[in-house]
């Protein structure tokens, strides 16, 4: 037999010590009646009564009882009652009790005894055997002969309740511990055999005991489904996500049991599985798997019921939550957000959160997304601030937060729903809508007895969730009875409330309006939107009503007749309409049909199709009229190519830095675009962690983990497909996360290191763009004052990536002594950010003056010439020579040394590439003129290096592979290793005359394809065509780096056209600071950038022309322009790029220089900023009207009117230009780097 689950021996003896407790005295009232009822309902448990179920759950139970049940709980009933009367007498004989045994238990207790389940009991006095059927079981014995049946050994009955409760699948058993060695309630005998219905048995597999009572008898699956004690044989899942590093949660669309076994979990795409652990139910419908860890960024799929869904895990939060905001919501209802996602069990035990003045918590609940809980109270009262304490409570990955202690104020919402419009749809439905900031109440809205009308019947109410899509219903359907055209109506609302605690009453509501008249007016077809052809067998059709299309008729095929240009009859193969309920088959990008059609002409041209549409209604029957007769009106359309463009994306939207929106050309199947491991994100971000779909379908928005300001992120993307079944396959769209924070901090020194005596290597906070050319260092004496002696280092170089800068001893009498050394002065320029934020330059300090800068101590060790680790070999023409230090040459280039990262802005690399552009000899040792390279303290290697002998050879001609249209001007010609040289190629279709038509002839770009594959990219000035296939012929063959060209002769390719056009959009945009702005581009070249404020204070909305011109040294293609206003937090701005070639986009973002609550006064003339009772002396203050933006009056401060203030903490600007409603930048610079913006804000004149 299969061994139970081990016990510790802690636990066996506490569930002894358990078990010999007598339970107390006190009147015991049953609690498992529901339990009793669907042991009944299972035909398991019978009660005493033949007429009506009655448990009798009070009464004990006895052992003959206690056979019963076990047969029939353990499928054997049947068994037990095919013995014979002579049988059951033979079995029972050795009992001296045996004669006594109850008639109904004869059969059922003999069949256990011949079955070694039930044994009886030696009277030692007498020597005598009972099996005493009439005396009652204890816990243990049942519990025994529950785990007999299920296949276990049972080393000591008496600890046999905890044995059964720690067997896999038993629910709920722990809680008859205390029963072990006392007589047995019937109501605990259900509660025990309940639990054991979900037991695992003994024997190999995972069969339940409730599992093989529904496979002897199946009609019984739906009372166990019903009752969570099996999982529906379909498991619908709404929703998958990693919640924590080992816990996944699981959304079900219905109510349903679910079990461990339920669910297999593997990292996408292999084999490999994940270890699912245990499983916690935490409603009716969501189920928390724990997992081995995940791995964060990476895709899962979890498979249920033979469903696959993915999901992204995501990494163990190893830090504390935070508590990000404590509200009141409502009455007696409080919200608390965290800053991570939370444990369930911790956050929602009610014990863990605690108010002062005697108000208890008596519920708490966390959201869906997990951050947020919310607290109802008893007696909270209005405008009472109360405290707050929460403590024990943990995020998802365990880690729990400090206690924390918060104020907040209550609130109630007392105030009543208001109607905010009502409006007739037609002659039966009336819409009115609501406004109220809990939203209505459902079920009041949906009682049909609320709402009367005179002389009119109210047939039905349904509510919607119009505004906000956030659970709060706000509108109401209702059907009426049919109105009388132009009559005056009441409508009489009661007894509807809101969905606040208070349940504030609309009151007793009345609005008046005229009945529509019956709608008789014929539906058309929609001429605004004409009809199309999509895929070569898709025409879609759009109608114009006043009401909703009738489904049946938009479905029925025969009312559509296509036909082409010579009369010939196209196949319609079905109908779909566009929408069928409310709101959406309402909306006129909704009326209307799909149809499929078998395939069209577009051989050799695409051609004229007609269609005739008749017969369909609008949903009160009126049918489209015909044009005369009989004769109906006729639609033309073209034919269209079949779809074979995969879906790509046409515009990108940073919304926050957790979420990103993509647009794309088509619409995308939902099942494909909802699957959040379809994209892949860099910059270890990993796979995004949930995505949806809007609802038409052409925009996914992303949720992913936290984005680094400022940064460029690609996302790749797969499997997505459009209604085609065309895929995308490592597609790439790039955004930028735009900062919410503007940068103002200037680099610090983290600290500064001495090589050797001669090189000083200073690392900063942040990468540096600028930097000063010459630092002098001083000598601190023993107290750490500044002394005369100074060292001067000039600029080196910089390593690091720009975070770290190096300088060198100017003269051989600068070199450093073993000292104590600090910064005295900085010349030549300042250490500057990308932000253009400058730290200040370290004017000389004096003799004796105590500096405050980074102490570091001096070297007096000799520098070494730097040397040579090793060499290898990565081509035929270039070796990679790796140092023991970064060292550089006078000039990069070839023949000669290159950056390995050409894109580096490093000066000193640890490897460089070799190459003389010719193919080296192989076994021929190479010279490498290593001695021109210096280090960082100006140092050259001593000798050209002689130990590398190159042995790779190539004399392989490279092959083409392939060739494919990337969108309709974009060739590449694959090849099987990289080619640097293109050779020269054509590219021609067959015209009707099957004569070839040349739409390209030359050289193209040596590259990679967008799945990194070596390719010549070809770009062409005359589309291809989906309709066509195309040949391309090289006619000189291409050359790889060995010098190896490829044969041409003979070598032709042909592949299909494409409709897919060359796609050019905005990626982001980066706020170098708040003036500065850097716009991302992808597919096209910018030609122009207009930046705008987008004032929404103006209706309709104004856009400002911030006058953006190109930052200097940089090309209006880099993106980076200067602005001549600051970017203001919370005010939206409108970017708009113009492209070479035509063409242009919008992109929208928020600015971000804080204001800091400035308080500003006007008049015409002249505006005061009031600066808090701050000092104004470290600062400058500018003004700049928004009608002339090269305009700039410089602020004067001054004292406030207060009595004996002498502090400058006022500062007034005057001008002429300072009319009247006219807007004025103010904006706060550093008096130390007066190009470095802190603050800014926009004030209007004030009229007189």
């Amino acid at each position: 037999m299969r061994n139970f689950k081990k016990i510790s021996a802690v636990t066996v003896a506490a569930s002894i010590a358990l078990s010999t407790a007598v339970p107390a005295f006190a009147a015991y009232e049953p609690v498992n009646g529901s339990k009793a009822s669907v042991l009944h309902d299972l035909n398991l448990y019978a009660g005493i009564s033949d007429k009506e179920f009655d448990p009798d759950l009070g009464s004990k139970l006895t052992r003959g009882q206690a056979a019963v049940l076990l047969t029939k709980i353990f499928n054997l009933d049947d068994a037990a009652n095919a013995l014979t009367a002579a049988e059951v007498s033979a079995i029972l004989k050795p009992f001296a009790d045996g004669k006594d045994v109850p008639t109904y238990a004869e059969k059922r207790m003999a069949y256990l005894v011949k079955n070694d389940f039930m044994s009886g009991a030696l009277d030692t006095a007498t020597g005598k055997l009972y099996i005493d059927a009439r005396k009652d079981v204890n816990g243990a014995q049942f519990a025994t002969l529950l785990l007999k049946q299920l296949g276990y050994d049972v080393a000591d009955w008496k600890t046999a309740v905890t044995q059964l409760s720690q067997v896999d699948g038993a629910q709920g058993l722990a809680e008859y511990l205390s029963y072990a060695l006392t007589s047995l309630l019937r109501d605990q005998a259900v509660g025990m055999i309940y639990g054991t219905l979900t037991a695992d048995y003994a024997a190999t597999g995972l069969e339940t005991v409730i599992d093989k009572l529904i496979a002897a008898t199946p009609s019984l699956r739906a009372i166990a489904e019903a009752a969570g004690l099996v999982t529906p044989e379909s498991l619908a899942v709404d929703s998958v996500v990693a919640i924590a590093n080992n816990k996944v949660a699981i959304t079900l669309k219905d109510p349903s049991s679910a079990r461990t076994t339920d669910f297999a979990i593997v990292k996408k795409g292999t084999s490999t599985a994940v270890a699912i652990k245990n499983i916690v139910k935490e409603s009716d419908k969501v189920y928390v798997l724990e997992t081995d860890a995940l791995v964060g960024g990476t895709s899962y799929t979890l498979t249920v019921k033979g469903e696959n869904l993915n999901f992204t895990g995501i990494a163990a939060d190893t830090t504390a939550p935070t508590i990000k905001a404590v509200s009141s919501k409502d009455t007696n209802t409080f919200e608390i957000e965290f800053s991570d996602k939370m444990d369930f069990a911790t956050a929602t035990d009610k014990a863990n959160y605690t108010f002062d003045k005697d108000i208890k918590v008596v519920s708490a609940t966390l959201d869906e997304a997990r951050t947020k809980v919310t607290l109802i109270t008893d007696a909270a009262k209005k405008n009472i601030v109360y405290t707050l304490t929460i403590q024990n409570v943990m995020n998802s990955d365990g880690k729990a937060m400090t206690k924390a202690v918060r104020t907040v104020t209550a609130t109630e919402d007392s105030t009543a729903p208001k109607v905010s419009m009502h409006r007739v749809q037609n002659n039966r439905t009336i819409i009115v809508d609501f406004n109220d900031a809990s939203g209505m109440n459902k079920a009041a809205l949906e009682n049909v007895e609320n709402y009367s009308i005179n002389d009119l019947t109210v047939e039905s109410a349904k509510a919607y969730d119009m505004v906000g899509d956030d659970g709060k219903y706000d509108q109401v359907v209702l059907t009426t009875s049919t109105q009388e055209a132009n009559k005056s109506y009441t409508l009489t609302l009661s007894n509807l409330t809101d969905a606040s605690v208070l349940k504030n009453a609309l009151g007793t509501t009345t609005r008046t309006f005229r009945g529509a008249p019956a709608d008789v007016s014929a539906p058309t077809v929609n001429i605004s939107k004409p009809v199309v052809s999509k895929n070569n067998n898709t025409v879609k059709i759009w109608f114009t009503d006043n009401n909703a299309m009738d489904v049946a008729s938009l479905e029925d095929i025969s009312n559509y007749t296509i036909k082409d240009n010579t009369g010939s009859t196209l196949e319609i193969i079905s109908a779909k309409a566009m929408a069928s309920t409310y709101p959406d088959a309402y909306s006129a990008d909704n009326k209307g049909v799909i149809l499929t059609t078998a395939q069209q002409v577009v051989d050799p041209n695409k051609i004229n199709y007609t269609v005739e549409v008749k017969g369909v209604q609008d949903e009160f029957g009126n049918a489209l009229k015909p044009v005369s007769g009989s004769t109906y009106a006729r639609y033309n359309f073209m034919s269209s190519d079949v779809d074979e463009v995969a879906p790509y994306v046409t515009k990108v939207e940073f919304v926050n830095s957790t979420t990103v929106k993509f647009t794309f050309a088509e619409e995308l199947k939902k099942s494909t675009a909802i699957d959040p491991t379809n994209y892949v994100i860099d910059g270890d971000l990993g796979s995004a962690i949930k995505a949806e779909l809007s609802s038409d379908r052409k925009t996914v928005t992303l949720t992913t983990q936290t984005q680094v300001g400022n940064k460029k992120y690609t996302v790749t993307m797969n499997n997505l497909e459009d209604d085609y079944g065309n895929r995308v396959s490592n597609a790439k769209a790039s955004f930028v996360s735009t900062s919410g924070t503007l940068d103002v901090t200037a680099p610090e020194v983290s600290y500064i290191y001495a090589m050797n005596k001669g090189e000083i290597h200073i690392t900063l906070s942040e990468t540096v763009k600028a930097w000063p050319s010459e630092i002098t260092f001083g000598v601190l004496d023993n107290s750490g004052n500044m002394t005369g002696t100074l060292k001067v280092f000039q600029y080196s170089g910089k390593i690091e990536g720009g975070k770290t800068i190096v300088y060198k001893a100017k003269t051989t009498a600068d070199a450093l002594t073993s000292a104590n050394y600090q910064i005295q002065a900085t010349t030549g320029g300042q250490f500057t950010d990308a932000a253009d934020n400058k730290m200040s330059v370290v004017a000389p300090i004096a003799v004796g003056t105590t500096p405050t800068g980074y102490t570091f101590n001096g070297n007096t060790i000799e520098n070494t010439a730097p040397s040579v680790d090793y060499v290898e070999q990565i081509d035929t023409k270039t070796v990679r020579v790796y140092f023991n230090e970064p060292v550089a040459p006078a000039s990069f280039g070839t023949p000669g040394f290159t950056k390995i990262d050409s894109d580096s802005t490093d000066t000193h690399f640890t490897s460089l590439d070799y190459s003389v552009n010719t193919n080296f000899t192989v076994g021929t040792a190479l010279s490498i003129p290593v001695n021109q390279l210096r280090d960082l303290a100006g140092t050259n290697i001593s000798a050209a290096y002689t130990g590398f002998t190159p042995y790779l050879q190539d004399t392989t001609k490279p092959v083409i592979t392939g060739a494919y249209a990337d969108d309709n001007k974009t060739v590449y010609v694959l090849y099987d290793e990289k080619v640097p040289t293109s050779g020269t190629y054509k590219i021609y279709y067959l015209n009707s005359s099957n004569n070839p038509v040349t739409i390209f002839s030359g050289a193209g770009t040596s590259t990679e394809d967008p799945n990194k594959v070596p390719a010549i990219k070809l770009t062409l000035t005359t589309a291809v065509d989906a309709s066509k296939i195309y040949y391309l012929e090289p006619v000189t063959g291409a050359v790889d780096v060995a010098g190896n060209r490829a044969d041409v002769s003979g070598v032709k390719f042909d592949f299909p056209g494409t409709n897919k056009t060359v796609s050019g959009y905005i990626t982001g945009v980066e706020i170098n600071n708040a003036n500065t702005i850097t716009v991302g581009v992808s597919g096209k070249t910018i030609g122009s950038i207009n930046v705008f404020e987008v004032d929404t204070t103006t209706s309709p909305a104004i856009d400002v022309d911030l006058n953006a011109t190109v930052y200097p040294g940089k090309t209006i293609a880099d993106g980076k322009v200067q602005l001549a206003a600051p970017l203001l937090a919370g005010v939206q701005y409108k970017v708009t790029v113009g492209y070479v070639g035509g063409g242009s986009n919008d992109y929208y973002f928020f600015g971000n220089t804080p204001d800091i609550g400035l308080k500003l006064t006007t008049a015409p003339g002249s505006i005061d900023l009031d600066f808090a009772g701050f000092d104004t002396d470290e600062y400058i203050f500018k003004a700049t009207p928004a009608t002339d933006l090269t305009k700039v009056i410089v602020g004067t401060p001054k004292a406030d009117a207060t009595p004996g203030n002498t502090l400058d903490n006022v500062v007034e600007f005057t001008d002429t230009s300072f009319t009247a409603g006219t807007a004025v930048y103010i904006t706060i610079y550093d008096k130390d780097d007066t190009t470095r913006v802190l603050y800014a804000g926009k004030v209007v004149i004030a009229a007189p």
